[in-house]
């Protein structure tokens, strides 16, 4: 079974390991401006990575989707080609994490690769941006451009972004901050947030859906959707979608394609329930 810390990527200069990485969805990775830099790529360049069975991994760094290390210090990297032994992570809402806790991961020294876990503390302002305030004892150097894994939502909320040494009472020695999930939604809208009122539109959608295809004969195919997201705790493929010429449905698979255009599979508990293409 893969985990979350399979989606990490490693960004290399050389053979040396700057930071973290990871896949938000089929070609885009998100990372910090700051570890870009580390691995002496400019904006535009082409950065090596690797995956963690050792699979190297080359993306472009995007200009559109590029924010300096004193704005938001993130950088939106396109992938050439689709790994297919990599899944994306699924991304939800920062919002109401306070003081849950979270897991990540990152290699702060040569030759290693550490997990890391702690508390979500709150929200914090750092020259005027908005951040997520974090509490670790393993968050260091090298764990930059790394997820934040919601372990109550098991959704990413955030990447690591900084930490704060000590100050001079000897405080804030655990204290380390990463990028709301939203600010990445921000600079690149095709990164998508999975959140309760689309899960809500997708089940009501799902629900009419399946009361049609079991009383009408009358359908044309859907192109493939192709697209994951989970509900109810149970899980399916569709690969066609049959839906009646012209029902008022239409145009909410419509709405349905582009909330979650970008993701892998369907899901639902709908698996017995409606014919599906081999």
């Amino acid at each position: 079974m893969s985990t979350f810390e399979d989606s990490i990527l490693r960004v290399m200069n050389g053979d040396t390991v700057v930071g973290a990485a990871f896949l938000v969805s089929d070609r885009l990775v998100a990372t910090c401006a700051h570890v870009v830099q580390s691995a002496g790529v400019k904006v535009g360049g082409k950065i090596s990575m690797q995956s963690a069975d050792g699979m190297k991994v080359v993306g472009v760094v995007e200009p559109e989707f590029w924010r300096d290390v004193n704005a938001e210090d993130i950088s939106i990297l396109k992938l050439e080609g689709s790994p297919s032994n990599l899944k994306p992570l699924v991304l939800g809402s920062s919002s109401g994490t306070k003081g849950r806790n979270f897991s990540t991961f990152g290699f702060p020294n040569k030759g290693q690769e550490l997990s890391g876990r702690g508390e979500i503390v709150g929200q914090a302002t750092i020259a005027g941006k908005k951040v997520l305030q974090l509490r670790s004892p393993e968050v260091t150097p090298g764990f930059s451009g790394a997820p934040i894994f919601d372990e109550v939502t098991k959704r990413v909320v955030g990447m690591v972004v900084a930490i704060t040494p000590p100050d001079g009472y000897q405080r804030l020695g655990t204290t380390a901050f990463a990028i709301r999930s939203e600010t990445l939604h921000d600079v690149c809208e095709e990164i998508l947030l999975e959140t309760d009122s689309t899960n809500n539109f997708i089940r009501n959608f799902l629900e009419r859906f399946i009361a049609w295809s079991l009383t009408s004969n009358e359908s044309f195919s859907i192109p493939t959707l192709n697209v994951y997201l989970p509900i109810s705790k149970a899980w399916a493929r569709l690969t066609t979608i049959s839906l009646k010429e012209k029902s008022k449905d239409s145009a909410d698979l419509s709405n349905l394609a582009k909330h979650v255009s970008n993701y892998k599979e369907w899901f639902s508990t709908v698996h017995d329930l409606v014919p599906l293409a081999a």
